[in-house]
């Protein structure tokens, strides 16, 4: 084991066009990563799903990309889901037949379609990367396994394997069919855990890699020990971006929580996959752009270099104050981020998202406390009275103030997306805006 880091870039979320992709993969590569994962998911109109897309990349990007790649020395993984994770294609009347028991987002594996067609949609992909020695194939979360009536007579043959035999019969005979082409699969480890049947995955092929992903906290994790007793190959994951539990009213990460996670990995032992996800899910939300990570991805790929960064102090301080969002520790932090020093261009439009993002958790602080003593005054005046005037102080001209700092936010944002040649503007301005609605 060489103990690499490698760096998964999911692209259902915001993603930059060619052009800024492999200004982004220069970065990466300075920054010390020699593999990288690209999720293309919906992103490239597949000729196997015809009608499901929303591409943003042609194939011919798509492979300019990894020639690109290939020749700064990094390696090229694609990955692609074969059960879990397809509501981008599901959701689609077309493709409802495939699906588990009506979920959109899981394939039955019993559906006598549906290995081949996974395996097709796998060539097509495998087109692109003809020097590629890896494909990561997914396979987690499938939390609707066996619901559906052919699924379920399968376990009622099989109770010794129960549900984790359906599983293994589909994930395992995709693994055989890259194996055969060359390619070591991989897959996410959390099925055998989250069933508590980590003692079934030596069933899959010698070839395959567990990937062990673990997104809270630091390490040891016990579920890694409990995988390696497979004999199989395992890697651990950590979370460069992940869902967080204000994902839906912010526009930055914590820092503090994926730096314990994605140091806490690095000193591990194993090789790792520092993921960065764009969506929780295919008919979820967006998170941030990869600017609002700059600072995790130096970490993640050399934590040394990270120790002597100029913005860690900075960071030390972030994760705290986001934990708390009081005004009073978000003010002066929106200055100081305008005065980190920066080295290229990747770093200067970080910072820039770093203030808008902690400009938005101001209004959205802000907005939050108007509101929620409005409420409060609405019953406290019932009962004593209020004063006119200090209502209007305390409540109406704050949103008025909102308001206008928000249009001014919009307008910053909308040009951020432009500058940066990043998809998806128009999502992601309206999403954030609605909170104030």
């Amino acid at each position: 084991m060489d103990n690499k880091n490698w760096l998964h870039l999911d692209f259902k979320g915001i993603v930059p066009s060619e052009r800024k992709i492999c200004e982004w993969l220069d970065f990466f590569r300075e920054c010390g990563f020699e593999r990288v994962i690209f999720e293309y998911d919906c992103r490239v109109q597949w000729d196997c799903w015809p009608n499901a897309a929303d591409p943003r990349l042609t194939k011919d990007e798509v492979r300019r990309i990894t020639a690109h790649a290939e020749g700064i020395g990094m390696e090229v993984i694609p990955l692609v889901q074969i059960h879990g994770h397809l509501d981008w294609l599901l959701k689609h009347e077309q493709y409802a037949h495939l699906r588990e028991n009506g979920f959109v987002n899981e394939l039955c594996p019993q559906h006598p379609d549906a290995s081949a067609l996974i395996m097709a949609w796998i060539d097509e992909v495998l087109e692109l990367h003809p020097n590629i020695h890896y494909i990561h194939l997914g396979a987690d979360e499938t939390w609707h396994l066996c619901t559906c009536e052919k699924c379920l007579e399968i376990v009622e043959r099989d109770p010794v394997r129960g549900k984790m035999g359906v599983y293994l019969d589909h994930v395992g005979g995709i693994c055989r069919h890259v194996i055969a082409r060359g390619l070591r699969p991989m897959i996410w480890a959390d099925m055998f855990c989250t069933e508590g049947r980590t003692d079934l995955a030596r069933e899959l092929p010698s070839e395959t890699i567990l990937v062990n992903w673990q997104y809270t906290g630091g390490g040891p994790y016990r579920t890694t020990a409990e995988l390696k007793t497979s004999g199989l190959e395992v890697y651990g994951a950590s979370a460069i971006q992940c869902a967080w539990y204000e994902h839906w009213w912010c526009a930055v990460n914590n820092p503090a929580m994926r730096l314990e996670n994605v140091l806490s990995w690095n000193q591990s032992g194993f090789n790792v996959i520092h993921t960065t996800w764009g969506r929780p899910g295919n008919l979820w939300n967006l998170y941030p752009a990869w600017h609002g990570s700059v600072g995790i991805f130096i970490a993640a790929a050399d934590p040394g270099r990270w120790s002597k960064h100029p913005w860690k102090p900075f960071f030390d301080r972030l994760g705290p104050a986001l934990l708390r969002s009081w005004p009073h520790e978000l003010k002066p932090l929106i200055e100081e981020v305008k005065t980190l020093p920066v080295s290229g261009s990747i770093e200067e439009e970080g910072r820039k998202w770093l203030e808008l993002g902690l400009r938005y958790q101001l209004m959205v602080k802000n907005y939050l406390g108007v509101e929620l003593g409005k409420k409060c005054m609405k019953v406290t005046r019932r009962y004593i009275g209020y004063d006119p005037a200090s209502y209007r102080k305390y409540y109406e001209t704050p949103l008025e103030v909102l308001a206008s700092e928000l249009a001014e936010w919009t307008v910053e944002m909308r040009e951020f997306f432009q500058r940066n040649e990043l998809s998806d503007m128009d999502e992601f301005v309206e999403e954030k805006a609605a909170i104030f609605g």
